[in-house]
């Protein structure tokens, strides 16, 4: 549902080309995403009603499939609505979507105002301030047609008799997630299992802190997940050369993790060997197999005393 990057039988990208089905983009144009430019993207409209009507229609007829293919083999099925494939806002080159008349039209309505565009990243080295109208407003309007897309596809799953998982992508780092980060309090009541994961990359440097992922764990489970996995990502360590350093800190981060009531298991990625450009990579299974996880022998009793933790912030800057 993302316009995610299509590769052929080589791991190759295909230029001008997403796994979306062409004849999407041919016969309902308006069912398409825009950027801030008026540019049509790759990525589909979540809101449109066509377009959730087809999605719906395909993640049944897959959860059946696969659920019948491998029955008791399938731990759940993730939820898919960016070209990550992951539930966060995305933005190429810092051009926001979705701006197409539909939803500039939907967003007047509701405030009298058309959207408000971030377009003066560059001012920020210089020091002048500049602060965006409707920012407040525009997070929240976005968090919510976000939220209620994640949960009409999460039931989609459901009524095959599956469980839904939400990916949180780097919710925390402020590349990636300072737009939306409130959907991830908004879905604890559609989503049966939560990964939250981590790159141990803070946007400029490297960062090999093991107390990162049982954090993001603690504080999906303060918000009501009652499934929790934490993912350790290593891609960009691994482009540097220095998957091996961070080995540890991820078996340490893990582990710390795996403690957690709520936290029922972890994935990894980002070990792919590396190719040439534009072209996928083999996994290095060496470096997989040196993820070695000792997951505490007892977990905190969750009914005793705990310690209530105050945090004062502000949604008209950060969220």
């Amino acid at each position: 549902m993302g316009g995610r990057t299509y590769l052929n039988e080589n791991g190759q990208k295909v230029p001008d080309t997403s796994t979306v089905p062409a004849w999407i983009y041919k016969d309902h144009p308006d069912s398409v995403m825009k950027n801030f430019s008026g540019e049509y993207q790759w990525q589909l409209d979540f809101t449109d009603k066509l377009i959730q009507k087809k999605s719906t229609e395909f993640i049944e007829k897959t959860v059946h499939h696969f659920s019948n293919r491998y029955p008791g083999k399938i731990l759940g099925f993730a939820v898919g609505l960016q070209e990550e494939h992951e539930i966060k806002y995305g933005q190429t080159g810092y051009q926001w979507r979705d701006y197409k008349e539909s939803t500039q039209q939907d967003f007047a309505k509701k405030y009298g105002e058309p959207q408000p565009v971030i377009n003066y990243n560059n001012n920020i080295e210089i020091g002048s301030q500049k602060a965006e109208p409707l920012l407040h407003a525009h997070k929240e309007y976005r968090e919510n047609r976000l939220r209620d897309a994640t949960c009409l596809y999460s039931k989609a799953i459901q009524r095959k008799g599956a469980l839904a998982i939400g990916y949180f992508a780097e919710t925390f780092t402020s590349h990636d997630a300072i737009y939306t980060t409130g959907v991830v309090e908004k879905l604890a009541g559609c989503i049966d299992i939560a990964v939250i994961d981590f790159n141990f990359y803070d946007g400029y440097k490297l960062l090999p802190d093991a107390d990162v992922l049982p954090t993001l764990a603690n504080y999906m489970g303060s918000l009501g997940y009652k499934q929790i996995m934490v993912g350790a990502y290593a891609e960009v360590w691994e482009r540097q050369k220095k998957t091996h350093e961070l080995i540890p800190v991820i078996n340490r981060s893990i582990s710390q993790s795996l403690s957690q009531p709520n936290v029922i298991g972890f994935e990894v990625g980002g070990f792919q060997r590396q190719a040439t450009e534009g072209q996928s990579a083999t996994v290095d299974t060496e470096k997989l197999r040196a993820i070695s996880v000792k997951p505490a022998t007892t977990r905190p009793n969750v009914d005793q005393k705990r310690i209530k933790i105050g945090i004062l912030g502000s949604t008209t800057n950060f969220y």
